[in-house]
């Protein structure tokens, strides 16, 4: 874009030099001193920009014999009474004055340009003088050609100016491209220029009331301007631009490696998202399980719960019974009922009392973070390894958002790139907040390894008291067997006996106390279990929920994957495309040079010589000038007959009819 801007500039100079020269050209033909033959060609135009009729204007500045040729059905004397002959399209005439101006019609009716002249109202094209007086939306086509069948040498060497006037109080709301545009009275001239070498497609529309319009003319000169055109700032600017796309191109590999980095990142990226995706559905199914295996606890601490109030109550009777004893020894008097009473309660409290310590060592066992990472695995989830993956990813996860970043960074204010920075930014912010999930997955983790290890250890001290309490009561219990084998026996010294069940008495108030203390701690557990129950339904909830956004995550790296690919291949194709203009432009400023050479080329003055548009017989031309026009489209009775007007010219009037300024 640059270069067609640098070549532009020169040309704006030379093209309001060939203005300049257009406005002029009349003057300037009339003033020139030097020797030589001028013809002016006139040719008048139909409407639709055919050919009528052509003639040409010869003009010799000598005196005596002067021979001329060409093709003419009829000459004429335009200054004089010399008689002109013509033989065989040789003209002969003798001069005595110090011009001459002779008129010849030609008999080829061909110009250098085909020229076409369409006329288009409310979009419907008519013949011109059926839309005469009419009025409506007027579109006006304009279309200049090389014929072919003329001599090319003056399409290619000569310019046409092609000039149109509108009565502003006929034509409104004119729109036109590529003209210049004046005002003459009350009229506005459009003027077009067409350059050696070039048609022109011309088009014009107008709202317009009443249609007339004056005659469409044209001139055609050959350009022979001397220009010196410094290109030192054309190749300066043109050395910018080769170390610019230099530079383009360089930037153009370097996001090429960039992307292929980020590919290879990505690929990686999606088989750690699978893998993770993998790994929460494993962890789903061990919280699944897990979360049953917490339901059927809690189901084994309702039954331990439901066997309290046997020993409370065993241990109520045991010492209601004690309380008897107590008030019969106090009689000195002791039934043998009452002793098997007392053994056979002493004996449920000790089997009841075995059950509650075999529950709470299942239920230790049970409640410990490593019999929960034993559940885990045998249902396909390796905790350790989960946590370990967790934290390799947690890595992997920042490598790949400072990646990311980087690569957003690099292409964020690339406007071709916009869409894919947008791409970027949104995985950066999926991904961290993926990052965060993760951190509170193995958060969670380590929590539930806390929490585990925390009521492992309370049901351990739970343990063991019941154990210590298994313990003792088998003693008691023994105790109690020895003592009601012995009474059975030995129903003697009743004061001694009484004392000792008076003792036993006062100690088993203590340890009745004890077992409601522990069937209170039993029930305590159970609603402190609860809240165990409601976690881990919550983190079955938070599991599955975790393995929809894997899914979700998987299925959206796999997609920025291939997004990364498609734009890997398109920085391929960039840095391919590159490195061909930056070959292709590596001579540029030697085209460039060319091209200008060859733009001046059409309107400096090569030194060839100028030739007769009449006859390749004539020599010694000094110029060819074509003057153009079509009949105005007018209502009959404002048109004057042509050939009329010609006779009532005087010779003044025919003199500046002939280069226009009349």
């Amino acid at each position: 874009m640059k270069i067609k801007n640098t070549v532009k500039k020169p040309l704006i100079a030379l093209l309001l030099v060939i203005t300049l020269i257009f406005s002029v050209s009349n003057t300037i033909l009339a003033s020139k001193t030097y020797e030589g033959k001028e013809e002016v060609v006139y040719a008048n135009l139909k409407y639709n920009g055919k050919v009528d009729e052509i003639y040409v204007v010869n003009i010799f500045d000598k005196e005596g014999k002067i021979v001329d040729y060409g093709e003419y059905s009829k000459v004429r004397n335009m200054i004089s009474n010399e008689k002109i002959t013509m033989v065989n399209n040789k003209i002969t005439v003798t001069n005595e004055n110090d011009k001459l101006y002779y008129e010849g019609k030609l008999k080829n009716q061909t110009l250098p340009w085909n020229i076409s002249i369409k006329y288009y109202l409310d979009n419907k094209e008519y013949l011109p003088e059926d839309i005469i007086g009419k009025s409506g939306f007027l579109k006006i086509n304009i279309d200049i050609k090389e014929n072919k069948n003329n001599d090319k040498n003056f399409y290619n060497e000569y310019a046409l100016q092609t000039e149109l006037r509108l009565d502003s109080n006929k034509f409104k709301d004119i729109k036109t491209d590529g003209a210049t545009i004046a005002n003459v009275g009350k009229d506005k001239q459009f003027t077009y220029t067409t350059l050696p070498a070039e048609g022109a497609k011309i088009s014009i529309t107008s709202d317009v009331v009443e249609f007339e319009m004056d005659a469409i003319n044209m001139n055609g000169i050959r350009l022979n301007i001397n220009a010196d055109i410094d290109e030192s700032e054309i190749t300066g600017k043109v050395n910018d631009l080769n170390e610019s796309i230099s530079k383009l191109d360089n930037g153009a590999n370097n996001i090429k490696d960039g992307a292929s980095t980020l590919n290879d990142g990505s690929d990686k990226l999606v088989s750690g998202a699978n893998q993770l995706k993998n790994g929460s559905y494993n962890l789903n199914d061990g919280i699944i399980s897990l979360k049953k295996g917490i339901e059927e606890v809690e189901e084994g601490l309702n039954e331990l719960n439901d066997k309290s109030s046997i020993i409370t109550n065993g241990s109520s009777q045991i010492k209601t019974t004690l309380i008897d004893i107590e008030s019969s020894l106090s009689k000195v008097s002791l039934s043998t009922d009452s002793m098997e009473k007392l053994s056979s309660s002493s004996s449920k409290i000790k089997t009841a009392i075995d059950e509650i310590n075999v529950g709470i060592d299942s239920l230790k066992s049970n409640t410990t973070y490593e019999n929960y990472k034993s559940i885990m695995n045998k249902n396909g989830l390796d905790i350790d390894n989960l946590k370990g993956s967790n934290s390799e990813t947690i890595k992997m996860l920042n490598n790949e958002i400072n990646s990311l970043t980087q690569s957003y960074m690099e292409i964020k204010d690339v406007e071709a790139y916009e869409k894919e920075a947008l791409e970027l930014k949104n995985q950066i912010d999926k991904f961290s907040n993926i990052l965060k999930l993760i951190k509170g997955n193995n958060a969670a983790i380590s929590g539930t390894e806390n929490y585990l290890n925390g009521l492992s250890s309370s049901i351990s001290n739970l343990y063991k008291g019941s154990e210590s309490l298994k313990n003792q009561y088998k003693l008691f219990d023994q105790a109690i067997l020895e003592l009601s084998e012995n009474l059975s026996h030995i129903l003697v010294d009743m004061t001694k006996l009484s004392n000792g069940i008076n003792e036993l008495n006062k100690k088993y108030a203590e340890f009745d106390n004890g077992i409601n203390e522990y069937t209170n701690g039993v029930s305590e557990i159970i609603d402190g279990y609860s809240n165990i129950v409601n976690g881990a339904n919550n983190l079955a909830l938070a599991s599955k929920s975790f393995y929809t956004g894997t899914n979700s995550l998987y299925i959206g790296t796999d997609d920025l994957a291939s997004g990364i690919n498609k734009l890997y291949d398109a920085t391929e194709d960039l840095a391919q495309g590159t490195g061909e203009f930056k070959e292709g432009t590596s001579d540029i400023d030697v085209e460039i040079e060319n091209k200008v050479d060859d733009i001046l080329s059409k309107f400096t003055n090569d030194d060839s010589k100028t030739s007769s548009f009449v006859s390749s017989k004539n020599k010694n031309i000094k110029s060819v000038q074509f003057v153009i026009k079509t009949k105005p489209i007018k209502a009959k009775e404002a048109v004057q007959d042509d050939d009329d007007f010609k006779e009532s010219l005087n010779f003044f009037q025919k003199i500046l009819k002939i280069f226009g300024l009349n």
